[in-house]
């Protein structure tokens, strides 16, 4: 980062103090998230299924700095909109989203298009469990007491409500609330109780047909106070429940909510207490407009080092030209987001499958991950550039999709400034912390550990992409 840019950020504007309200809240859940991993649940004692639980912070302060605009209030919105996805922007404190600073009216008014309505609810506690003797077990085995119906029988009295929906462009995401009695909290206290909360599983029915799926699911733990807490889920393109449901028309969810003794164990489902089954309707017509789309190629060029895990957990750095590579690019201007797709269009014969797909594999802007990276551009007069995390990615398919933060209401301001995105691809270039080159092959020393990598930029290409209603 130059000296002018810091000056140059400097002089935006002084925001409303609103603004440092979030920043500050947001950073002090940044520096608590950080001493917890991302989630991973065993499903049962003895089985293993395994679950990543998404941990999404809300802003990332410093890269947003660099996005300078003309006022306060679009410089902080545009700060809102780092590492923007439709779930991801759900994914937050309800007060916190609608702030002027955050509030994204587009998608706002898809989320209220869904129009959700609750039906009924049901309460399973642990001794009711089939699995009960297994699950009190489990609980002394970690040191804690079996379930006891004095210290817990409260969770009989939660009354879930459906407070959000988001329908649309291949993603399903909703917020459900916990209202908790007598002033219980699921938070984590000295001495006291420490709760999570995260669905288990969900079943959706329309038209006669019900189909049903897992979903990446976090308890808002911001959200925690007295009065309850709330629980995100979201369902991404590609999984069999969202690619089955209407584009119109009232769905029905069933939506099963594990409540969890963290206690016990943060990430096993041992710590399980209860579970509430909690049905809701919404509207699929959701109110997104029809994307317009522009296919353009994209001729790549230069030498570049490809990265590659394979099968037998060996990584592998190999250079490779990129004379005759060319990309196919789909520019999709939707109500919640700008959706730019690229697969690859043609290759010389020199170029494997396993070459081609390690191209578009997600680095998701990691240091720890080698693969395709993306910033973002937001002013093409403006070296500042935030990262995009790729969306529904697949490699092995050769396609990978951004969605970038540009919405009807930013239309206006993209003809004038421009927008555009850096692409690039992140290389091995240390591995279990000692130096490797462009032509090299290794394997984790302990395969239970994993990989421990680091990983370099290189550019492949800067592109500026067509403006919205331009055709």
């Amino acid at each position: 980062m130059s000296k002018e840019t810091i000056r140059i950020a400097d002089a935006i504007p002084e925001p409303p103090v609103s603004y440092y309200r979030t920043v500050e809240a947001a950073l002090q859940k940044a520096a608590e998230k950080e001493q917890r991993s991302d989630r991973v649940t065993i499903a049962e004692v003895g089985t293993r299924r395994i679950r990543l639980k998404k941990r999404a912070l809300a802003v990332l302060v410093a890269a947003a700095v660099l996005l300078v605009a003309t006022t306060a209030v679009a410089a902080s919105a545009l700060l809102s909109r780092e590492r923007y996805t439709p779930a991801n922007y759900l994914d937050q404190n309800a007060e916190q989203r609608v702030q002027p600073e955050n509030v994204i009216p587009d998608v706002e008014n898809v989320i209220a298009a869904a129009d959700p309505k609750a039906d009924v609810f049901s309460v399973t506690m642990l001794p009711e469990m089939p699995d009960a003797d297994k699950l009190n077990a489990g609980r002394q085995q970690m040191g804690q007491p079996a379930y006891d119906e004095a210290a817990w029988g409260w969770i009989r009295e939660i009354r879930p409500e459906i407070l959000d929906v988001l329908y649309a462009d291949g993603t399903l995401a909703y917020n459900i609330r916990l209202h908790t009695p007598n002033g219980l909290r699921f938070v984590k206290e000295d001495g006291g109780q420490w709760l999570s909360a995260f669905s288990e599983e969900t079943t959706f029915t329309a038209g006669g047909t019900s189909v049903s799926g897992f979903a990446s699911s976090d308890t808002i733990d911001e959200s925690a106070d007295e009065t309850g807490v709330t629980i995100h889920s979201a369902f991404e393109d590609g999984a069999n429940a969202i690619d089955s449901l209407p584009k119109s028309g009232t769905v029905t969810v069933t939506d099963t909510i594990g409540i969890y003794d963290c206690k016990v164990d943060d990430m096993g489902h041992i710590g399980l207490l209860a579970t509430i089954t909690y049905t809701f309707t919404f509207e699929a017509d959701t109110g997104a407009q029809d994307a317009s789309v522009t296919v353009t190629e994209r001729a790549l060029s230069g030498r570049v080092t490809l990265s590659i895990e394979r099968p037998d957990n060996r990584y592998v750095n190999m250079p490779a030209d990129l004379s005759g590579v060319v990309l196919e690019e789909t520019v999709d201007c939707r109500t919640t987001g700008v959706y730019v797709t690229y697969r690859i269009r043609s290759a010389p014969d020199s170029w494997t499958e396993e070459m081609l797909a390690a191209l578009l594999s997600p680095s998701f802007e990691s240091p720890q991950f080698a693969g395709f990276s993306a910033m973002y551009v937001a002013d093409r007069s403006d070296p500042g550039c935030v990262p995009v995390r790729p969306e529904h990615a697949d490699g092995k398919k050769g396609e990978i999709t951004l969605i970038l933060p540009v919405f009807p209401s930013d239309y206006d301001r993209v003809r004038q400034t421009g927008y555009g995105l850096e692409l690039g691809f992140r290389c091995i270039d240390s591995f279990e912390e000692k130096p490797v080159g462009e032509s090299w092959s290794g394997q984790p020393t302990d395969p239970e550990e994993g990989w421990d990598i680091g990983s370099r930029e290189q550019p492949l290409l800067s592109v500026m992409l067509p403006l919205p209603n331009e055709r």
